[in-house]
């Protein structure tokens, strides 16, 4: 009976000592990879952190930018060759915002003001409003949302077939006219709203 329970406890002993093992086997596994997942952050803050600088270093070059406004900036193209809706859209997405849309008076007014403030050299700026499916029913391309807030030049729209995009025009003042979505000048210019994050 007595060798039985020896042989139960060196067997217990044995299992327990195989079991100590095996877990500083797995903690030493889970360190190194623990360790190697540490390394693998930092790098990829590192590049975090030089993508952030150049993308602010592009933003620079491209745009005036605005102070924070209700929690998003407004970047206004600086000369262009033109301005075509396509690329000033990807330009905006690229930024992390979306080709402008003017929700209230407030943020028109801000918009209009920020406009003035860097610049009356130039014929327009392009917007994210556009009646291309339905003439007359205004819609921003990003939200899909009903442009709602509509201070059109006096004469304004003209529902022209050409006239699918919404733009503010410097010769009024900064107010709405329709316009074609493409405009071969060095004059005209887009805005990107761009929400913080």
């Amino acid at each position: 009976m007595v060798s039985m329970t020896c042989l139960i406890i060196i067997g217990l002993l044995l299992t327990v000592s195989w079991t100590a093992s095996s877990t500083t086997d797995d903690d030493i596994t889970i360190r190194n990879e623990l360790k190697d997942i540490r390394l693998r952050l930092n790098d990829l803050e590192i590049f975090k952190t030089k993508i952030s600088s150049r993308f602010a270093l592009a933003a620079g070059a491209l745009f005036e930018i605005s102070p924070e406004f209700e929690g998003r900036r407004y970047y206004l193209s600086k000369r262009t060759g033109g301005a075509a809706i396509p690329v000033s859209e990807a330009t905006c997405e690229l930024f992390g915002g979306y080709l402008v849309e003017i929700d209230d008076l407030k943020e028109y007014r801000f918009v209009q003001n920020f406009i003035r403030n860097h610049s009356s050299d130039f014929f327009g700026v392009y917007t994210g409003g556009n009646d291309e499916d339905r003439e007359g029913t205004w819609v921003y391309r990003h939200s899909k949302e009903p442009a709602v807030l509509l201070d059109w030049t006096p004469g304004q729209p003209t529902n022209d077939v050409d006239g699918d995009c919404l733009i503010l025009l410097n010769r009024n003042d900064w107010r709405m006219d329709d316009f074609r979505c493409y405009y071969d000048n060095s004059d005209t210019r887009f805005m990107c709203e761009v929400p913080m994050e």
